[in-house]
């Protein structure tokens, strides 16, 4: 009696065996079928256009008895005299790596300055910098605004204010 109840138990699991196998050839043979649907040239995305920045100024390095660095995308880009610097939003001034513009000064503080955008126009502010921060030769606490044909001394190294 047990070895019938045995057989019966092994045709059993492969019974269920074979439909387990009926049903997932059927499931296999639906996602693999070919599809019928005309196929259609897909359109291409056209590149994401870089964001343009808003520029509220231009600085203008004037001189610098050391380098000067700005932060680029893809790292930091030495600053010739002359050069133009585009001030947007925030611009940051100092000595330590992070700074949108970088001073190998010894005389600039690692956080020296910032300038930034407002609706009457770009507003210079000293940071609490040890050597200070002068503008047309006159040194500033705190923020004051700034306007083109103005000179900013940072250390030895010196901008013009364009626009």
């Amino acid at each position: 009696m047990i070895d019938q109840l045995f057989v019966l138990g092994r045709v059993g699991m492969l019974v269920v065996l074979m439909l387990f196998m009926i049903a997932l050839a059927k499931v296999l043979a639906r996602t693999n079928a070919p599809d019928d649907r005309p196929r259609t040239k897909a359109t291409p995305v056209p590149p994401p256009k870089p964001k343009q920045p808003e520029i509220f100024g231009v600085l203008r390095l004037l001189q610098g008895d050391h380098n000067v660095w700005i932060k680029e995308p893809k790292g930091e880009k030495r600053m010739e005299p002359g050069a133009p610097i585009t001030v947007g939003r925030l611009l940051s001034l100092g000595r330590a790596p992070g700074n949108d513009i970088r001073l190998e000064d010894p005389f600039a503080s690692a956080f020296h300055a910032r300038m930034k955008a407002t609706p009457n126009g770009i507003v210079l502010e000293d940071l609490g910098a040890t050597n200070g921060t002068r503008v047309n030769g006159v040194r500033i606490s705190g923020a004051v605004q700034i306007q083109p044909g103005d000179i900013i001394d940072i250390g030895s190294t010196s901008f013009a204010v364009e626009e």
